[in-house]
């Protein structure tokens, strides 16, 4: 919680400090960097999973196979990031109504170092280690805040904020390394069977793709088809909407090991995930009464008055994120049992929701409906598709794999 909300702070300051039509090509690109960063995404997921099981198991010498082997993959994965996005910087400039690429790049140096970093840091999430993988996520966030808002106070704008938001990230690599040391056993060979691991990227991937697509694909569309100064109102919405998500953004992070550790021991996991809907509900439906009685306060307090436009925006926003929040929680509570029945509905209501803002993006009210409609499809989807797993039925982890 404590990095959630450095991060929210490096919103919060820099929405004041850019204005409305900075700080929406601000957090534009940091919508498609989110985006870009969904592979990441799955292999942090995929990680922790394996982590949960080995650690459940003492299995420390495997414990080291995989974080070696992994960040390999971490590696390469970044460098490619990096590449791929150097070659359409200039096809993202113009989609984005830009005024230069140095931000879009040093957007994409924050995602190299953003597919590393989580990677890695998603051991100590697997094997329960909450306080060092909190120090890790806390450093992150508050130095992304310190390092964003100085760069932007000595004028370096929009490309300031990012190379903060970079600097944030290797901060906190560099503290989850030295914490991972004495985690890990001796040298030992490692594998994994490959159908499961397939299995679990591709259940994975699907997910993390669609909650993603849920989450930002709205931002990147709103930057496109409004004008600057709207595109700005929407953001300061999606700043005051995305509070109860950075408040709850730790959630998530307890379920998957503490489910997957029970789940590898034979026994219940599902009092974790009621424990967990029960807290979301309940933060969630403060944070949306707060927004139905008072937008305008919301506005000030967190944007600032320059966007006291954006106050109608408030309320549907936060509803969206609410009804995300608790999406989240139940696809991470599925992941952990190695259960993916859902994902292929999942994804279909995620192209659904950008295919209508494709057809309807007139205003701003406009897109949020259609966010509103997706994120309410979405968790209903998770919650009543029946548990299963759409490539082939799969048991828990069998010691020697």
């Amino acid at each position: 919680m404590a990095g959630n909300v450095g991060g929210y702070l490096y919103h919060f300051a820099l929405s004041r400090q850019l204005g409305p039509a900075g700080y929406g090509e601000l957090l534009s690109l940091i919508s498609l960097l989110m985006i870009a960063g969904v592979p990441a995404g799955v292999v942090t997921t995929v990680v922790a999973r394996y982590a949960a099981e080995f650690h459940a198991r003492g299995d420390r010498e495997r414990l080291r196979g995989l974080v070696e082997w992994i960040a390999r993959i971490a590696v390469a994965g970044g460098l490619v990031v990096l590449a791929v996005g150097t070659g359409l910087l200039g096809a993202i400039v113009r989609f984005l109504h830009l005024t230069s690429g140095l931000s879009v790049f040093l957007a994409l140096m924050a995602a190299a170092l953003g597919f590393l970093g989580p990677v890695m840091r998603s051991v100590l999430q697997g094997c329960q280690r909450f306080g060092g993988f909190a120090g890790s996520t806390a450093l992150e966030g508050i130095g992304k805040a310190v390092f964003g808002v100085l760069a932007v106070a000595v004028g370096w704008g929009v490309a300031g904020a990012l190379g903060g938001f970079a600097a944030g990230s290797l901060a906190g690599l560099v503290l989850t390394m030295a914490l991972l040391r004495p985690e890990l056993g001796r040298r030992a060979p490692f594998s994994i069977e490959p159908r499961r691991l397939i299995e679990t990227t591709l259940g994975v991937g699907g997910s993390n793709l669609a909650v993603t697509g849920l989450l930002t694909v709205d931002m990147v569309l709103a930057r496109h088809y409004l004008s600057a100064l709207d595109a700005g109102y929407y953001a300061a919405a999606s700043l005051i909407g995305h509070a109860g998500l950075y408040v709850l953004g730790f959630v998530p992070g307890v379920v998957l090991p503490k489910a997957s550790a029970l789940h590898a021991r034979g026994e219940d996991p599902s009092g974790v995930l009621r424990r967990a809907l029960l807290l979301t509900g309940a933060i969630s439906l403060v944070g949306v009464a707060v927004l139905a009685l008072a937008p305008g306060l919301a506005v000030r307090v967190v944007a600032g008055a320059k966007f006291l436009p954006a106050a109608h925006l408030a309320l549907p926003y936060g509803v969206a994120m609410m009804l995300l929040a608790a999406t989240s929680i139940v696809v991470t509570y599925r992941v952990s049992l190695h259960s993916f029945g859902y994902v292929i509905p999942l994804l279909l209501v995620a192209a659904g929701e950008i295919v209508a803002m494709l057809l309807w993006h007139a205003s701003s009210a406009s897109l949020l409906t259609i966010l509103v409609a997706a994120n309410a499809a979405g968790l209903a989807v998770v919650l009543l598709q029946k548990n299963g797993n759409p490539f082939g039925k799969s048991e828990v982890l069998p010691n020697n794999q």
